[in-house]
């Protein structure tokens, strides 16, 4: 799912034309797929499905944050016994994306298996399966940023005929605590898919930044 809008990004590079439309659209979807991945976490919300292994006291779910509570409610399934647990059995930490087992100091049960007995292998069976609603309410001011920086670099910026500047020409900006400053010419140019240093630096903001 695209971050902005093509208005919206128009609207940032100070594309006023419908010359470069097409090419816009094109690059929308597949300019946010990239954030995405480079930030480690999904901005639109969205219902998910994932399976878990278990053996730690805390699943760190993929998307996040994640919603308790919303419309379809999150459930957990045992995929070994096929029971779906009580709400009251874990709690969730929204912000994070965290789910941990109750009672306090419980472990999700892990399941395992040996196939190659001969060679001593042991490999994990995934036992959680886990539906939820996870994604921002809104894509973050900062993530449409990185969005802009990006196709900037692709499609460059309505006032390129005036000498530069528009998010071609930025040095330096500021987005409350959020700055950056550059040298003109640094974004991704002749077609890469790269995502400039600036977008960059914007999705290791959001990456998770712990281990569970």
């Amino acid at each position: 799912m695209a971050l902005a809008s093509i208005d919206q990004v128009k609207a940032a590079l100070n594309i006023t034309t419908t010359d470069k439309d097409a090419q816009i659209t094109a690059l929308l979807e597949p300019l946010s797929a990239l954030i995405e991945r480079e930030a480690g976490r999904t901005f639109s919300p969205a219902e998910y499905t994932e399976d878990h292994p278990g053996g730690e006291p805390t699943i760190a779910l993929r998307r996040y944050p994640a919603v308790e509570g919303g419309s379809p409610a999150m459930t957990v399934t045992d995929l070994i016994t096929g029971e779906v647990l009580a709400s009251t059995d874990y709690e969730l930490d929204g912000e994070l994306g965290l789910l941990r087992r109750l009672p306090v100091g419980s472990q999700w049960a892990k399941a395992t298996y040996n196939p190659l007995v001969y060679l001593g292998e042991t490999q994990n069976v995934m036992r959680w399966r886990i539906a939820y609603t996870g994604g921002e309410s809104s894509v973050p001011g900062d993530i449409q940023m990185a969005l802009y920086y990006s196709m900037a670099g692709l499609v460059g910026s309505g006032d390129e005929a005036a000498g530069g500047g528009g998010m071609d020409g930025i040095i330096s900006e500021r987005d409350g605590d959020y700055s950056y400053t550059r040298a003109s010419g640094s974004t991704a140019s002749g077609g890469s898919m790269a995502l400039p240093a600036a977008a960059l630096d914007i999705c290791a903001r959001h990456k998770r930044e712990f281990f569970v």
